[in-house]
């Protein structure tokens, strides 16, 4: 009862995030109408740090990380915690909330070269169709009708996303080939304190082009993307992972582009178009394909090696 107790308050946690991480590409947009992509970016870092070291203090696991665990929390804070989200504010500023939100999410498609190329990962069947469905996703985005090559501003912010889902996919790629397994409530807080170190600098140096325009709506975006998109939502996708198979989590996080598509039609009045859903709908289908793959060949390991 317990288990089956346990696996139904993961597939709420799962919705949740997804959700929570969809909802959030308008509230982002919203936010950096009011100031700039360093500031917001810091103001919620600090924010989850806050909170992710109060939750590891209140649940005994608040302790300083040992000499070996440096790395992988150098490498997941800067590049993921850090350069990811700069990246992706610096482009979600040019570029519609529910593109971005479709070219933040190929980040899957970008680990596989990277596979290839140093840990001599094979690209055949199930997982290539996967590549090549998810990357004509892509270049859909980026053909001449559906972006305008003219425009500095528009090539810039695409740009900018695509690298932000590029840095992401190598931090994946460094964790899965240094093979760490820590413990994600210990390291967390520490991650997002070290991502500070990204945004401080341009934050201090650089400051606000015009005063920060304080509203109950830019108070409220902050907030949400400091705790409940950052820090709750780390808790929750967490706590899915250790109940459910990493095959559920992977496909069903993909609704969080889907949601924010619509998120972003409703609340912001942004155009869905057709490029757009094809577009999201052959990402995702590639990288599912990608996620049932890599399950196969997982099961067929663990039977060889039985």
């Amino acid at each position: 009862m317990t288990s089956k107790t346990g696996e139904t308050g993961a597939w709420f946690s799962l919705i949740f995030v997804i959700l929570t991480w969809g909802f959030n590409w308008p509230v982002m947009k919203y936010a950096l109408y009011y100031m700039e992509p360093w500031t917001f970016a810091l103001a919620r870092s600090v924010l989850g740090a806050v909170l992710l070291f109060a939750i590891a203090l209140a649940t005994g696991q608040l302790k300083f990380p040992e000499r070996r665990v440096w790395p992988f929390i150098l490498t997941v804070g800067l590049c993921h915690y850090g350069l990811h989200f700069l990246f992706l504010t610096l482009g979600l500023q040019y570029v519609e909330a529910g593109r971005s939100a479709i070219l933040a999410y190929t980040t899957p498609l970008w680990v596989v070269p990277l596979a290839m190329l140093f840990l001599g990962e094979k690209l055949r069947g199930l997982k290539l169709a996967g590549v090549i469905a998810g990357f004509a996703g892509i270049f859909l985005l980026f053909n001449p009708q559906a972006l305008d090559w003219s425009s500095r501003p528009a090539v810039f912010g695409n740009t900018m996303l695509l690298l932000a889902a590029v840095v992401w996919a190598f931090s994946i790629f460094m964790v899965k080939k240094m093979n760490w397994d820590e413990n994600p409530f210990q390291t967390a807080p520490w991650m997002c304190l070290v991502s500070l170190a990204v945004f401080a600098p341009p934050a201090l140096i650089l400051g606000e082009g015009k005063p920060i325009e304080w509203t109950p709506g830019l108070t409220g975006a902050i907030l949400y993307n400091g705790f409940v998109a950052n820090a709750f939502s780390f808790v929750a996708v967490t706590y899915a992972n250790q109940k459910l198979s990493a095959v559920n989590v992977s496909i069903g996080l993909l609704g969080a582009p889907a949601v924010g598509l619509v998120a972003s039609a409703v609340t912001i009045h942004e155009p869905v178009t057709l490029t757009k859903v094809l577009s999201l709908v052959m990402v995702i289908a590639g990288i599912a394909l990608m996620q049932v793959a890599s399950h196969k060949a997982q099961e067929k390991g663990q039977i060889s090696a039985n």
